[in-house]
């Protein structure tokens, strides 16, 4: 009779204890899906993103929508340009520009050929010691430029991106405004990044332009202000010569 009852009660507590991990398991799952759907999730602009701002992201999670208060415009009178800025003249693009002390470019003249041994593009870029901005101006030769630019143009009038048209040595020219929170891995910029992103015409209207501006946004309102000078030196001189 002491060993059923024995018996008994060593089941009971069999019981007691299987019951008590399956409560604690199904506690902790049940935190661990509230958790995950507390969590914030970044803001999304529009489904558009990726392939209008030609962004290097995997998706267009990590992109949001802002224009600086004091962006400034590149409608800048050349004689507040620092005397200590460089100048910068493609080997065969007409465009010329000057930039600050502080960038130094990054490598040479980078040109995309296709399968034929055609010259498609030719890009220059620059890094701020500084401020770690990153400066790149991508030249599309006709007539593949002008294709290009007809697609921008396009995705530039159906964004809801913060945006504006400006002037650019003459030319017409659409400027985007976002922030960027992730890198092409997946991984949180901090600080985020300003980007800002402009396309325009040549002096022929059959070659593109597009430029991308990329800088740490707690510094952000100083060095738009000195990206906008940047914009304000373009110019042409004479025909491009590169076929």
């Amino acid at each position: 009779m002491r060993k059923r009852s024995a018996i008994g009660v060593l089941l009971i507590l069999i019981i007691f204890v299987i019951g008590l991990v399956i409560w604690k398991n199904v506690s902790k799952q049940a935190e661990v899906l509230k958790g995950s759907h507390n969590k914030s999730e970044p803001i999304v602009q529009n489904n558009q993103e990726t392939q209008l701002l030609k962004s290097d992201s995997p998706s267009n999670n990590n992109i949001i929508s802002i224009l600086p208060s004091d962006a400034g415009s590149p409608s800048v009178h050349n004689d507040s340009i620092p005397t200590n800025w460089k100048s910068y003249s493609y080997k065969n693009i007409a465009l010329t520009f000057l930039y600050p002390d502080t960038w130094h470019q990054i490598g040479t003249e980078f040109n995309s050929i296709n399968t034929h041994g055609n010259i498609l593009s030719v890009m220059v870029s620059f890094s701020d010691t500084l401020s770690n901005s990153i400066f790149s101006i991508e030249y599309h030769l006709p007539p593949y430029g002008k294709d290009l630019y007809k697609i921008y143009k396009s995705e530039f009038n159906k964004s809801n991106l913060s945006k504006r048209k400006i002037k650019i040595g003459g030319s017409d020219a659409l400027e985007i405004f976002s922030t960027k929170t992730l890198d092409i891995k997946g991984n949180t910029y901090n600080p985020p990044l300003q980007v800002i992103q402009i396309a325009f015409l040549d002096q022929t209207g059959n070659g593109e332009h597009f430029i991308r501006f990329e800088t740490p946004t707690p510094t952000a309102h100083i060095e738009v202000i000195k990206f906008n000078h940047v914009l304000s030196t373009m110019k042409y001189s004479g025909n491009s010569t590169i076929h």
